[in-house]
């Protein structure tokens, strides 16, 4: 059985990790899977829970959206220094300023996305 569960019920370690975000940004997480078993029998059930792979699910998550958000800071800042270089009347530059967005977002999506 799975069970769905809000990421601020998983405990100690998860609200550690939750307590560097935003709200907004804990919504954005929406709830994690929970493996659960149920055995025994009527009168004496043994419920048990997989709460380990709950919180690396969480972990995964939660590394994701902030290597999401480094990117897309990353990109702005570099669009800023471009414009900042920029003269009013250089076309050349203004052109190719979205293709050099993009190739620092890839070099960034492939630096970070490296397993170690």
């Amino acid at each position: 059985m799975t069970l769905d569960v809000p990421a601020k019920y998983l405990g100690r370690e998860a609200n550690a990790l939750l307590a560097k975000l935003s709200p907004a940004e804990i919504n954005a997480l929406g709830t994690l899977p929970i493996n659960a078993t149920i055995a025994g029998n009527f009168t004496n059930p043994r419920v048990t829970t997989d709460l380990k792979a709950a919180t690396t699910t969480l972990a995964n998550r939660l590394a994701q959206q902030q290597k999401n958000k480094l990117v897309d800071k990353t990109k702005n800042e570099i669009g800023r220094i471009i414009d900042r270089n920029t003269k009013p009347g250089d076309t050349a530059k203004a052109s190719s300023k979205e293709a050099v967005k993009n190739k620092a977002g890839d070099l960034l999506k492939g630096l970070l996305g490296k397993k170690k």
